[in-house]
């Protein structure tokens, strides 16, 4: 079978006459910096992100006091409450009876 139409050596020579690519050694002649602007609701977010993790946790008058009930041995824990907490946060839709 004999395919016409392109000659061999008109291929290889069109691949022979591409010239390279041009490399840019130079930056471009313009210089554009990138520029982020923050609006004030934006900052004030921050702001409140920032002393959100400043703030402890843990409330350390609440620890004291139970920690004093727990030494002096009368800290009662009601454990219907305790169980209806755990309840709400395991399973928020469960609306407590009572």
């Amino acid at each position: 079978m004999k395919i016409t139409g392109i000659n061999p050596l008109q291929a290889v020579k069109a691949y022979a006459d591409r010239q390279p690519e041009q490399k840019m050694d130079k930056e471009p002649d313009c210089q554009v910096k990138d520029a982020v602007e923050i609006s004030p609701q934006a900052r004030e977010l921050q702001l409140l992100k920032t002393r959100y993790h400043e703030v402890s946790d843990v409330r350390e008058e609440r620890v004291l006091v139970i920690r004093e009930q727990l030494n002096r041995g009368d800290y009662k824990i009601d454990l219907d409450e305790l169980a209806a907490n755990l309840l709400m946060e395991i399973c928020p839709e469960v609306k407590s009876e009572g």
